[in-house]
């Protein structure tokens, strides 16, 4: 019997396990099931992690790279010699 492709269980990022909020707000129904059964898990940098957990991380660090490029290019102007005014 071969492992099974699909891995259920708790992100080891957010803690999330599939079950319903604790404290639902007044538009969302009544919490039936507030432990869940987990979600599904992928390895994303070396945790099992859920999808909106990868797409976070993902965009946290294409943000950092964002900021050190336009780092970069402030710097080289600032060296040309390149003023900011109007």
């Amino acid at each position: 019997m071969a492992f099974p492709e699909e891995i259920f269980g708790i992100c080891e990022v957010c803690d999330s396990d599939g079950g319903d909020s604790a404290t639902p707000s007044s538009a969302d129904a009544p919490a039936r099931d507030v432990t869940g059964s987990g979600v599904l898990l992928k390895e994303y940098d070396g945790k099992m992690t859920c999808d909106i957990c990868i797409k976070r991380l993902k965009a946290d660090e294409e943000s950092k790279i964002a900021t050190g490029k336009r780092i970069e290019e402030e710097r080289f102007r600032q060296a040309a010699g390149f003023v900011n005014s109007v």
